[in-house]
């Protein structure tokens, strides 16, 4: 028997497909029949299958390797525990795993999870799903979209056949720096029947109003905010009113470079369907406060600006919007606007707006009544920094002044 484990380790690196076939599916797999070699052995096992986690690169070894896993997994309490130290010890490892063991590592925890009881070893379930919530946050960014699928195949397959981890694995995601990973794997499919439950997605929900807004302290990298997407795209109205809004309004007054991040995010990945006008009506005016009191948020905040300007489909709305930055530039609401760069702010936000609004929104009257605004403001501005601003805004609102041709 020891003879079998030293010929296998002797043998392990060798880079023919043929030979590690040898190993794994005959000469291994053969002796881990008996239970009794397999138990005992379980240790120098679990320590081969953990050599071939940076020696194999190709996925069909991989699969050798996954399969004797699965199996011995399915057959041998002691090698299940084996197989997490293992997972444990190298998914900590310096550096951390690269993306290819990562994947791998992502099926051995599969496989140890499916066969440890949740129960009377919770410790080491909590540990490997802590791991697998960081493999998820590390690989969503890393792998194309045509990647990901078979990712998120895993994890709801995983919780699919262990119903009992999913509340552990929730737990993960919210105690990640991140967690976005788990929700994208969650939520990530293509198909109607794959979807999230309602109980399921406001959890996933609050995970992201944590992560994104509530509890984060700075502003979240496009490749980490593209995790929420999926969620994003599954937000509804009464969801967007209760829960996201208020968290996007607290956050612009606590932490704005956070919130300015999330409110682009969200415009942009929002059901197309969704009116985000009562959204744009709330938020543009604190995004132009925040851009006026703030030189270091003004480009994100005007970019927020045009990203909701874009979802506004309510003409009625676009019209308060304007009138109140037209106050604001012509000195009625509060007096004169004294400092010149609040000027070209609150001049670059209407251009804001009558660059992006929907064509329903931006009514030919509207677009005249503004161009006709602009055009005693650039007479009147004694800057030529805010005249820049203003003939810029005058130049997006002019083409609103012909009727449109759903009009015609």
């Amino acid at each position: 028997m020891a003879g079998v484990l030293a010929d296998a380790e002797r043998r392990l690196a060798l880079p023919s497909y043929k030979v590690r076939a040898q190993i794994w599916a005959d000469k291994l797999a053969g002796e881990i029949v008996d239970k009794d070699f397999l138990d005992s052995n379980a240790p120098a096992l679990a320590a081969l299958v953990a050599s071939t986690l940076s020696q194999y690169e190709d996925l069909a070894s991989q699969r050798l390797v996954r399969a004797f896993v699965n199996t011995a997994c399915s057959r041998s309490d002691a090698f299940v525990r084996a197989l997490a130290a293992v997972a444990v010890k190298a998914a900590s490892s310096k550096p951390p795993p690269s993306r290819s063991e990562a994947l791998v590592l992502l099926h051995w925890i599969r496989a140890v999870l499916l066969n440890l009881d949740p129960e009377s070893a919770k410790k080491a379930v909590t540990k490997l799903l802590e791991i697998l919530v960081a493999l998820l946050d590390q690989l969503s960014p890393a792998l194309d979209a045509a990647a990901w699928p078979s990712v998120a195949r895993l994890v709801r397959g995983l919780l699919r056949r262990k119903p009992a981890l999913e509340a552990d694995f929730l737990a993960a995601a919210k105690a990640a720096a991140n967690g976005g990973g788990a929700v994208r794997a969650l939520l990530d499919s293509p198909t109607a029947s794959s979807a999230a439950p309602p109980a399921l997605y406001e959890q996933l929900l609050a995970i992201y109003l944590d992560k994104a807004l509530a509890g984060a302290r700075e502003r979240l990298s496009p490749e980490a905010a593209a995790a929420y997407r999926p969620l994003l795209a599954r937000l509804s109205e009464a969801d967007l009113t209760s829960r996201v809004l208020p968290a996007v309004s607290k956050a612009l007054r606590r932490v704005p470079d956070v919130a300015l991040g999330a409110v682009v995010a969200l415009a942009g990945a929002a059901p197309a369907a969704l009116d985000m006008s009562r959204a744009a009506g709330e938020l543009v005016p604190l995004l132009v406060q925040q851009a006026r009191l703030k030189e270091s948020v003004r480009g994100a905040a005007l970019e927020a600006v045009r990203a909701l300007a874009g979802r506004c489909g309510q003409a009625g709305v676009l019209r308060e919007l304007v009138a109140g930055l037209r106050k604001i530039l012509d000195g009625s609401a509060e007096g004169k606007v004294k400092v010149a760069a609040e000027r070209s702010v609150l001049a670059a936000a209407l251009g804001a707006l009558g660059a992006e609004a929907p064509a329903a929104a931006a009514e030919e009257a509207l677009a005249q009544e503004v161009v006709a605004f602009l055009a005693t403001a650039v007479k009147d501005e004694l800057s030529e920094d805010v005249k820049i601003s203003l003939l810029a805004t005058l130049a997006a609102w002019l083409p609103r002044c012909a009727p449109s041709s759903s009009s015609t």
